[in-house]
């Protein structure tokens, strides 16, 4: 009895294997694409990277080590909700780097203002 439902089963086997070993036939394996880094894309990124910039210039000769965008912008973003106050605020830092010589004690301090007073 098992052996006649074993040569079936084993008839029916044979005619699907073939359908199965398809991958076996020399085609290409599927490749992962490479993930690219998207460059700018919007004018917020570019005020981000200014900030970025500007204060990682600072910091290249001390003990700190150079601040991301990402950190950059949870930053900014909390507290100015437009691109215009984002551009008021790095003025205001590059004026106070021109007159006092630290554009990243004006941009630290800034945040303790706006929180301070809203």
């Amino acid at each position: 009895m098992f052996e006649g439902l074993q040569k079936m089963y084993l008839e029916e086997y044979q005619e699907i294997v073939p359908m199965l070993r398809i991958g076996n036939l020399g085609l290409v394996k599927y490749k992962k694409p490479d993930k690219k880094k998207r460059g700018i894309t919007n004018e917020m990124q570019v005020i981000i990277k200014d900030f970025v910039d500007e204060i990682n210039k600072e910091r290249a000769g001390s003990k700190y080590k150079p601040v991301t965008g990402k950190q950059i912008a949870v930053k900014l973003l909390t507290v100015f909700k437009t691109k215009q106050e984002l551009y008021e605020f790095f003025s205001e830092c590059k004026d106070y780097k021109n007159r006092n010589g630290s554009f990243s004690k004006r941009f630290w301090g800034g945040f303790k203002e706006k929180i301070k007073y809203e």
